[in-house]
């Protein structure tokens, strides 16, 4: 990669933020698709792995881990941790080292193919997704003062079954249980993978404000299963990236609607969901979660 290329790569990325299990990986994949580098070393669920790497590093400095999040919250919120990490962040990204000496800056970061073909097109936007970022983005607004952000937000009652769901999977595996670095048994709890919902949102929603208004996009995961094309069209235009219908409706064909359904898997927590259905933060997203009578499980015969 060229100075003038890296210099380019310090402008504004595209950061997709939001809960685990929110629907940040089908955004990734639809902006992949679009010609946006999201990374050229991508760990599993789309995430850039050399973003992670960082991300994690903050976690275990502020004492936590995506699961347990409470002290990277309480860290988040001291202005030196965050001016500590945003200069600790600065050196890992541009000079592409940490103290490890794990190469992980933007150097490393970029598939160097793409982002030729990008930069000879006039198309040279860039980004990464990594649900950590969350809590973290205090920092990397700081080293990335222009950045868009795109926050992706999902029901989170089905927040709560998919990460319960992908726990019980790991759990009953044993060498996903000692392979996956992110299992946590904690998550076995529904109430928990919701709680964890609550947290993440709660925490963006407080610090939020630090984002100015033309920076940042709340994208529901329910409107870009039910309208996609609408719902891409607009993310392209906030990120200003020159796309057309053409473009935009192929890369549409991937979305599965049926997705929105969650009812057979939602029965399995009937009982937990009716006392978190109203829960202040799911009113205040606009969210619900009613069962009418064909939904109900069916006695045997």
């Amino acid at each position: 990669m060229n100075h003038s290329s890296e210099t380019a790569m310090r402008d504004a990325p595209v950061i997709i933020i939001g809960m685990h299990r929110s629907g940040t990986s089908l955004t990734v994949r639809l902006l992949r698709d679009l010609g946006i580098s999201m990374g050229g070393i991508v760990f599993k669920n789309t995430e850039a792995l050399n973003f992670q790497h960082l991300n994690r590093r903050i976690f275990a400095v502020a004492e936590g881990d995506w699961s347990t999040v409470e002290p990277v919250m309480t860290a988040m919120r001291n202005p030196d941790f965050v001016t500590q990490q945003t200069a600790a962040m600065r050196r890992a990204v541009f000079a592409g080292k940490v103290r490890v000496g794990r190469d992980v800056g933007l150097v490393s970061y970029i598939d160097h193919f793409l982002w030729r073909r990008m930069y000879r097109a006039g198309r040279r936007m860039w980004g990464w997704k990594d649900p950590r970022t969350t809590l973290t983005f205090p920092v990397w607004l700081r080293v990335f003062p222009q950045a868009k952000f795109v926050h992706v937000i999902r029901n989170g009652i089905d927040v709560a079954i998919s990460l319960n769901r992908r726990t019980k999977v790991q759990q009953r595996s044993w060498w996903k249980r000692r392979m996956l670095e992110d299992y946590r048994p904690e998550t076995l709890s529904f109430a928990q993978c919701f709680r964890l919902w609550e947290l993440y949102l709660s925490f963006f929603f407080e610090q939020q404000e630090l984002i100015p208004s033309v920076q940042i996009l709340e994208l529901r995961y329910e409107a870009l299963l039910s309208e996609p094309e609408v719902q891409l069209r607009k993310l392209v235009d906030f990120l200003e990236y020159p796309v057309d219908a053409t473009q935009i409706t192929a890369v549409c064909t991937q979305i599965k609607q049926e997705r929105l359904d969650n009812c057979a898997r939602a029965r399995l927590y009937q009982d937990e969901i009716a006392q978190l259905a109203g829960h202040p933060l799911m009113q205040a997203l606009g969210y619900d979660y009613v069962f009418s009578t064909r939904d109900a499980p069916q006695e045997a015969a």
